[in-house]
């Protein structure tokens, strides 16, 4: 049987590097998180990495520009469409 694999997303990722700066131990972090020993090793060994990647996403959710649609065009949007 094949074990599904879990995807750690970014926060998560922080969320373990900062825990084991304040000191920590690896396997209470292991069991908080629900994550292998490997999977929390394996973030601290690429810390910097992704402590860059965190900086660099902040820097893209600033500058996403969005808009919102006035509720009745998108009303109207969907009445004509259905």
């Amino acid at each position: 049987m094949k074990r599904t694999r879990k995807i750690v997303t970014l926060e998560t990722k922080i969320l373990v590097i900062r825990k084991m700066e304040a000191g920590e131990k690896h396997s209470s972090i292991c069991s908080f998180l629900d994550l292998a020993p490997a999977t929390v090793s394996t973030n601290m060994a690429n810390a910097e990495k992704i402590k860059q990647s965190a900086q660099e996403t902040k820097k893209l959710r600033a500058s996403n520009v969005s808009y919102t649609r006035n509720f009745n065009m998108y009303k109207m949007d969907n009445y004509t469409k259905g």
